[in-house]
């Protein structure tokens, strides 16, 4: 392979780690304020409601 090759996957790879890993962190900061706001506890009797 290249050497560009390498620098090029290697921005690649570290871009797609950096995009996945900033995902993962709104989701939880996401879960954490939806938790402090009670979301969660506001949407889980409905859901019930229209399983029943």
């Amino acid at each position: 392979m290249h050497p560009f090759s390498f620098i090029a996957l290697g921005i690649f790879v570290a871009g797609y780690i950096t995009a996945r890993w900033d995902l993962t962190t709104r989701l939880y900061e996401l879960a954490i304020f939806a938790r402090d706001h009670g979301v969660v506890v506001g949407y889980l009797p409905s859901v019930t409601i229209l399983k029943s």
